[in-house]
């Protein structure tokens, strides 16, 4: 290492915040921060350990938003942004893994009230913290050949989160032709009912779905999961998005 590269300026958690909503190769460095660095919540500060250091028999009263999620923050500075907050509040500050661990099935916003802010919710939580978040195969493919049986349509409540943030993603990915949601069955398997998303692309595959596939799953019901799929001739699959209006065309 160079005596310089010492010396070098670590990047803070908000930076990579705000760099990992447009750039995939940045989210595991960020995801492993959250866990490493200190996050500040809003608390009722009486019923809550002062140090930071949980304890057994330790309860926290974090302050909720009116949706019910528990807003954090990646230092004491954001929580006033925008003057959303206008007077003093009590805060605890933790380790990002602490937090988690102890809130097991919480909803969290980080930086709620900043220019870049993100849903953690609970099954995204639970990826960080078993250290499945960055690995590509715990993003599920789906390819079906002829012969499988299936039930395939459009879902009636439609993921129009997971969908606008695809578009935003797919518009800068030239090599991704079109992209396809359907809500499917495949009684063969004994999985429920669940979303899934076919992408016509040129480029790998693989590829596509290892950093599609955090973005998805945040923004869709906890309780559900997803498949992914090529678009590709030869297949039920392709036929029946083929015949349906794609949520993404180049």
């Amino acid at each position: 290492m160079a005596f310089f590269d010492f010396w070098k300026k670590k990047t803070s958690l908000e930076e990579l915040l705000q760099k990992a909503s447009s750039d995939a190769s940045v989210r595991p460095e960020f995801y492993a921060r959250l866990l490493s660095d200190d996050l500040v919540a809003i608390t009722d500060k009486a019923n809550n350990p002062v140090s930071g250091i949980m304890k057994k028999g330790d309860s926290l009263n974090l302050l909720p938003l009116s949706d019910g999620s528990i807003p954090i923050f990646t230092s004491r500075n954001r929580i006033f942004d925008k003057g959303v907050i206008k007077e003093r509040v009590n805060t605890l500050t933790m380790k990002g893994i602490d937090l988690f661990t102890n809130t097991s099935g919480t909803t969290f916003i980080l930086n709620p009230f900043s220019d870049y802010g993100k849903t953690l919710l609970p099954t995204e939580i639970q990826r960080m913290l078993n250290g499945t978040i960055n690995d590509p195969e715990a993003n599920r493919q789906i390819k079906l050949t002829k012969d499988t049986p299936i039930q395939i349509g459009q879902p009636s409540k439609y993921p129009a989160m997971a969908v606008d943030a695809l578009k935003a993603v797919l518009a800068s990915k030239e090599e991704v032709k079109a992209a396809y949601v359907a809500w499917i069955l495949i009684p063969d398997s004994g999985e429920p009912p669940h979303y899934i998303f076919g992408f016509e692309t040129s480029g790998e595959f693989h590829r596509l779905t290892a950093e599609l596939g955090p973005i998805i799953q945040p923004l869709i019901s906890p309780e559900q999961f997803f498949d992914m799929c090529p678009v590709t001739d030869g297949d039920s699959l392709t036929a029946y998005f083929r015949g349906t209006a794609p949520f993404f065309k180049r």
